[in-house]
């Protein structure tokens, strides 16, 4: 590959300032020639190293390898050049400190997408070439200068280059080293490479076909003969930085500064756990919710009012009196129970009682129990205790949240103390109608006393009384109040449908009848869309400490950047693209989102554990019913895991644009 100047220079800007590095230089190295570079410092040498290498673009003038314009060629044309084509040892050798020799000699063919397999092996062949086979597991702080020197043509020879660039190959070696250095330049040389050697010293330029006299920025004098080009071996294939290398590099970049990776990762872990405490908690008491309804309501049953709630709660539960309200009364209850696809119709009431027995009292919610053909399956999961009472027995299931209140003063609800109470005749005083949802009722016109032998114990605060036995207490105590001229009316009834496939169009039909309806499965889907809002609240709570441990990663990474910024001018150096550059950052931002929220997801599941398990000793040693206050769903840990994620790498964009657009040589140069 030859290479072509024409007229070119290369000016600097320090202010307001214009500094001439180079000035209408023309000149064209053959293919194979090996070219010597001669002259003081400033005289542009390295300056002309650079623009041949890629590294740096000229100001002015045409600069050509083989038929690639480097003067004009984009970003990624130009690292692919130094990648496969050309290869650059530098005077400072700058080989990146936290590899061994053969892991910086294997990164230039990493760059280029080689195999793992594969580049090993021609990197412990180029390392036992430069005479470092005891030495390629070491470190460069552990090297010579002249073995870092070596390391560094490895390095440069890696992806077998048609040109190599030396700036000073022995400036910073003994006499020994230098020496040794040169004999293996020749020898590269002879294999058909084209040498470019930039250095100070005549002694060094005596085998150059030959030799470019710099001085201020301009060709002084050109000696010697240009050879007949030569042709090198195919080069190797061109490649790119593959993703499992990638996030190898990044990994030994996080361990490099493990305190701060850790402490970073630490502040990740604690907005995961965060998010994933808080939103799990309205999960847990979702499902307790949910729990209780679907252990009580029915898919098939319809609750049906006088009047289409005009306004309310989320649940559809209205809160004022409705308008336009329609009588629900035993013609009515009759009416509906006539209607295609309905299997029967009851009433639905909850009456408020006190009981007074022993030296406590308690209060209860009685609601009715529907008759025994209507009542659902899953009702008797519910039980504790005892048995469910016949549709006009005179009996009490009791909730055990309301019999724990009955028992001798001392004794806790545990099932050996409740059973007690089965069998027992206790005289409850029913004061108020509370209506089908416990806040559209009224008081009795009279309290009625009714003495009612307890048959069950069922769980939670609410007890049953038979529907024939509540439906005479709902008549005497509300009394001619609770008269119409079609019967006795009612707060609301309940519709049977066939099926559960019946339901929708059945409500849809009462309710262009005028009624109001209510699904147990619109509660369902209501009580989902508020615990739905009540997580997303809890989670943005949570993901405010997560957002504040990405900025935590924005800043690690971009101090990061500052104290890379020699490797990251090293990379470019030797074939990175921008996209490998900001991909790499980016890698070690997502490495710390990911271990972080792993890590949060597993102390914020634990922590939840903990936290039921004590809880639910307390309620188990005081004879209640365990529950689940905490519950991690997959979407849940799904979630969390991906906003770590998303959180480091919006918080490493930044700083990995920053590393990505570094100029080769400003990096290099930095100390």
């Amino acid at each position: 590959m030859a290479i072509e100047l024409r007229d070119v220079s290369r000016i600097y800007r320090m202010g307001d300032e214009e500094v001439g590095a180079l000035r209408d230089l023309s000149i064209k190295v053959e293919s194979g020639e090996f070219l010597a570079i001669l002259g003081p410092s400033g005289s542009g040498k390295t300056t002309l190293l650079h623009l041949i290498g890629g590294l740096d673009r000229p100001s002015a003038g045409e600069l050509k390898a083989g038929d690639i314009p480097l003067q004009k060629a984009d970003s990624d044309t130009l690292a692919a050049y130094r990648r496969t084509r050309v290869g650059v040892v530098f005077q400072s050798f700058h080989l990146i400190g936290s590899l061994t020799a053969l892991e910086n000699v294997e990164i230039a063919m990493s760059l280029n997408g080689l195999r793992s397999a594969s580049r090993r092996a021609h990197a412990v062949e180029l390392l036992e070439q430069v005479g470092l086979s005891d030495r390629m597991h070491h470190r460069p702080a552990q090297l010579s200068g002249g073995q870092q020197q070596r390391v560094a043509i490895a390095r440069a020879l890696a992806n077998d280059p048609e040109i190599l660039l030396c700036d000073e190959p022995t400036g910073n070696l003994d006499t020994r080293s230098g020496e040794q250095v040169m004999e293996l330049l020749h020898e590269l040389h002879r294999q058909g490479r084209t040498l470019i050697l930039i250095t100070h010293n005549p002694a060094l330029v005596q085998d150059a076909d030959r030799v470019l006299h710099l001085l201020d920025g301009a060709v002084q004098e050109v000696t010697g003969q240009a050879p007949a080009p030569q042709t090198m071996n195919a080069q190797r294939p061109l490649g790119t930085f593959r993703l499992p290398d990638m996030l190898g590099y990044a990994w030994r970049s996080i361990r490099r500064v493990k305190a701060r990776a850790i402490l970073t990762g630490l502040g990740v872990a604690i907005g995961v756990g965060a998010i994933v405490l808080m939103v799990s908690f309205g999960q847990g008491l979702q499902n307790s919710v949910i729990g209780q309804l679907n252990g009580l309501g029915s898919v098939t049953q319809i609750v049906v009012t006088g009047a289409k709630s005009q306004g309310g709660s989320p649940l559809g539960v209205s809160l004022g009196a409705p308008t336009a309200q329609k009588p629900l009364n035993d013609t009515t209850l009759i009416t509906f129970s006539r209607l295609p696809d309905v299997a029967g119709a009851f009433y639905s009431a909850t009456l408020l009682a006190t009981v007074k027995e022993g030296p406590q009292g308690a209060t209860v919610l009685a609601q009715d129990l529907p008759p025994v053909h209507f009542r659902l399956p899953t009702f008797s999961k519910q039980m504790r205790l005892g048995r469910i009472p016949g549709n006009a027995q005179m009996a009490i299931v009791l909730g055990d949240g309301s019999a724990g209140y009955l028992l001798k003063k001392g004794e806790k609800p545990t099932d050996a103390n409740l059973k007690k109470l089965l069998g027992q005749q206790i005289t409850l005083k029913f004061t108020n109608d509370l209506g089908s949802n416990g806040l559209n009722g009224s008081a009795f016109k009279k309290p009625v006393s009714e003495t009612l032998q307890v048959v069950g114990i069922v769980k939670g605060s609410a007890s049953y009384v038979p529907y024939r036995t509540l439906q005479a207490v709902l008549r005497q105590g509300k009394g001619s109040a609770g008269q119409g001229p079609h019967g006795f009316l009612y707060d609301a009834i309940t519709v049977q449908a066939q099926s559960q496939a019946d339901v929708k169009p059945l409500a849809a039909r009462l309710g262009r009848m005028g009624y109001g309806t209510q699904t147990f499965q619109s509660i369902i889907d209501s009580l989902h869309q508020v615990f739905l809002i009540v997580q997303s609240i809890l989670g943005v709570i949570g993901g405010i400490a997560l957002i504040v441990a990405g900025l935590g990663i924005a800043n690690v990474m971009i101090v990061a950047v500052l104290e890379r910024t020699r490797e990251i001018g090293v990379l470019k150096a030797i074939g990175a693209r921008r996209r490998d550059i900001r991909r790499l950052f980016l890698s070690e931002s997502l490495i710390i989102g990911l271990l972080g929220g792993v890590i949060g997801l597993a102390g914020g599941y634990l922590s939840g554990a903990g936290i039921n398990a004590i809880v639910n000793y307390s309620i188990q040693k005081g004879g209640g019913q365990s529950v689940s206050l905490f519950a991690v769903t997959p979407w849940i840990a799904l979630f969390a895991i991906a906003f770590a994620i998303i959180v480091a790498l919006v918080s490493g964009i930044y700083p990995a644009n920053r590393a990505a657009g570094l100029n080769p040589v400003d990096a290099l140069r930095h100390d």
